[in-house]
């Protein structure tokens, strides 16, 4: 049998309020506002339980009574798309839309986040950009079925560690955003996502290069401390010509590791 699907959608302005009559649709399963003055989402939202997507976008909500305590008893909801609404704070009750899958928070004046943002793990894609947020929480790392994380445009000056349990950010380019911020340092978890990473600034290339050259310091010193626990492994291959040790003498001491299997087995037991 076919699915009918009722969708609401409005674009106009001069449409402060959603007329009485709004509680009688309540089959409507999309509900699309865009550029419209509605500054208070109405009471009875609660009325329309089969509603999966709602689009309030380029509206007027950014009054502290703009979104009743109903709204977030909409717990079949799958899309919140809130932009550009001058939104300076999110309630903390937006936790409770569980089945929340792709939200929508960019184009607004948000400085912080509520930590209850951080309880939905069903969300696959999340729009933070153009903002004015200062941080991002290290709970980010519990949204693991992200796909999507657009933070570009914001007032970041460092990501959270955290950020490296996202692995399922798209593989094509694009799946995490971070242009457009302040940053002055990335953190070495960095290296997980960065597949997913869209175009990003010099300033920024220069810090991911150093995350790099990092972690090749960090893994030589490794190495050092491994061939020290394992002299043996390395120089056990008995009497060699001299012409032989000369030769294995002027080798980078990497390519002396690689050829003992235990010592490489350690090292590849340490990165991954």
């Amino acid at each position: 049998m076919e699915e009918i699907y009722l969708i609401l959608s409005v674009n106009r302005r001069n449409l402060p309020a959603v007329p009485d009559s709004f509680n009688q649709i309540k089959d409507v399963e999309e509900i699309h506002l865009y550029d419209s003055d509605i500054r208070v989402v109405p009471e009875c939202i609660n009325l329309l339980t089969g509603l999966r997507e709602l689009y309030l976008v380029c509206c007027e909500l950014n009054r502290d009574d703009s979104f009743p305590d109903t709204l977030w008893q909409l717990t079949g909801l799958e899309q919140l798309r809130l932009y550009g609404n001058n939104l300076t704070s999110i309630p903390s009750q937006i936790g409770q839309l569980s089945s929340l899958t792709y939200l929508d928070l960019g184009g607004n004046n948000l400085v912080s986040l509520p930590d209850e943002i951080y309880q939905l793990t069903n969300l696959t894609k999340l729009h933070l950009h153009c903002n004015k947020l200062e941080s991002i929480s290290e709970e980010i790392g519990k949204l693991t079925n992200l796909t999507k994380l657009h933070v570009c445009n914001n007032q970041l000056t460092k990501l959270p560690k955290s950020i490296g349990k996202l692995v399922n950010l798209g593989n094509n380019r694009g799946g995490l955003n971070i242009f457009g911020n302040p940053l002055t340092s990335l953190p070495d978890s960095i290296r997980k996502v960065k597949h997913a990473l869209g175009a990003i600034s010099k300033e920024h290339k220069l810090l991911l290069e150093d995350v790099e050259t990092k972690a090749a310091l960090r893994l030589q010193r490794r190495l050092v401390i491994l061939l020290a626990k394992e002299p043996k492994a390395v120089y056990s291959t008995g009497k060699k010509s001299t012409r032989q040790a000369t030769k294995n003498k002027n080798q980078p001491l990497i390519f002396k590791v690689l050829k003992e299997a235990k010592v490489a087995r350690l090292i590849c037991e340490y990165i991954s």
